[in-house]
């Protein structure tokens, strides 16, 4: 300011003052955190570890010391924890670097929920949680909905307004079965939540041709070589003498009946058996891919 040196100066009590609404902010989410976690209070926590330059204002230590009962630690670099860590795990998802991976989950600090409302603004059925308080994220969540149409999906936290909006057309169902919509919400790695597909399930009858099971051949007797050096076995064909009688055909005697029959009209026909089914029904899932459009929430 035109090389005017300006100083200012604050107490620490006025300083505390000020401070006093964002510090009671602190401790909510130090007690949100207890919550999630099912603890009552800091007696089952061995350790408390502060980490970020803000961390050095005694009052702030003070606040988590308050809630937790117990003094916080500071055995770590509180500006260069945050950075190392982020370059550790930019480390991992390198191509190029290979370094040693460790576990990492990372947890959504709100509920997700989904609400359905028709296509006449007619709110239908509660609200579904789709992502619990805590729950790990990246993360891929499927709901499955009766299908009454295009509808309108509407995405909500627990800690503040609806945050997204979206829009499904699909066509009316029919008398017989309306289907389900089946809707894939994501949520990625920076905790930002979306409607990532939506797919109308429809079970048809449909005809699908019966397989008979496999036959098992049964196995050929092994062909046995013959050896060059002998000569092939040739049947024996046994030649009547000539003086041989020949056999006298059988006379059948007078009433009795014949085993052969004379005709074929005395032929007596087999019982026709009924051709087997080639085709059956079955009951198949169809998926029709939606188009999901972005609302103007």
């Amino acid at each position: 300011m035109e090389d005017t040196d300006v100083k200012g100066y604050m107490s620490r009590d006025a300083y505390q003052v000020m401070m006093e609404p964002l510090l009671q902010k602190l401790e909510d989410v130090c007690l949100e955190a207890l919550k999630g976690a099912g603890l009552k209070d800091g007696s089952e926590i061995t350790n408390v570890e502060v980490i970020g330059g803000g961390t050095r204002i005694p009052s702030v230590k003070n606040s988590i010391a308050k809630v937790f009962g117990k003094q916080v630690k500071t055995t770590l670099n509180a500006d260069e924890a945050v950075a190392r860590g982020c370059a550790l795990m930019c480390a991992m998802m390198s191509p190029t670097l290979r370094v040693r991976e460790y576990a990492l989950s990372d947890a959504s600090p709100y509920l997700l929920s989904v609400q359905r409302i028709q296509e006449d603004d007619m709110i239908e059925g509660d609200d579904i949680t789709l992502l619990p308080l805590f729950g790990s994220t990246p993360c891929m969540k499927a709901v499955s909905l009766k299908h009454t149409g295009a509808c309108r999906l509407i995405l909500k936290s627990d800690k503040s307004e609806p945050i997204a909006d979206y829009f499904v057309e699909a066509e009316k169902p029919g008398e017989e079965d309306p289907g389900k919509l089946k809707v894939k919400v994501k949520v990625n790695g920076n905790g930002i939540a979306g409607v990532h597909s939506a797919a109308l399930l429809v079970e048809e009858e449909v005809e699908v041709p019966i397989t008979e099971p496999g036959k098992t051949e049964e196995p050929k007797p092994a062909e046995t070589k013959q050896d060059a050096s002998k000569p092939a076995a040739t049947e024996d064909t046994a030649t009547p003498p000539a003086d041989a009688e020949a056999p006298m055909p059988v006379d059948t005697a007078p009433g009795a009946e014949s085993n052969h029959p004379t005709s074929q009209g005395d032929e007596t026909p087999a019982d026709k058996v009924p051709d087997a089914p080639t085709t059956k029904k079955v009951k198949k899932t169809r998926t029709i891919d939606l188009v999901v459009k972005r609302g103007l929430m």
